[in-house]
């Protein structure tokens, strides 16, 4: 059993190998291994075959779906969005923000990108 420390601990990356179990077989899953931001688990399996490894690009793995019958056939991850640092958050906060529109506590209509923008 994985057991992560959420919320200071999240899955980030799957990595492992796969291929036929029999001679003209379709290719299953032979072994995994589970990545957090922390520690590493596993390998579970069998490490043989073709690598293969998934990593999250600064989100992490919220879920998995699959398909199996006596092996695992395949593997599918849900994934969330990477969490903008506070810099991009302000940047998103701030965007159409003009404060040269601010003068002398009155109110200038300047164009913006998006159209008309009142700076009071």
């Amino acid at each position: 059993m994985i057991k992560l420390q959420f919320p200071d601990e999240i899955l980030i990356g799957v990595s492992g190998h796969y291929c036929p179990v029999v001679y003209g077989g379709s290719p299953v899953i032979r072994s995994l291994t589970f990545k957090s931001n922390k520690r590493t688990f596993g390998p579970f399996g069998v490490e043989e075959g073709t690598p293969f490894n998934f990593l999250t690009n600064g989100g992490h793995i919220v879920g998995f779906v699959g398909r199996s019958g006596w092996f695992l056939d395949s593997l599918g991850f849900c994934v969330s969005s990477p969490k903008p640092s506070l810099f991009q958050r302000f940047q998103i906060m701030f965007k159409g923000f003009n404060p040269l529109a601010i003068k002398d506590n009155e109110q200038n209509k300047t164009k913006g990108s998006k159209g008309y923008q009142w700076g009071i």
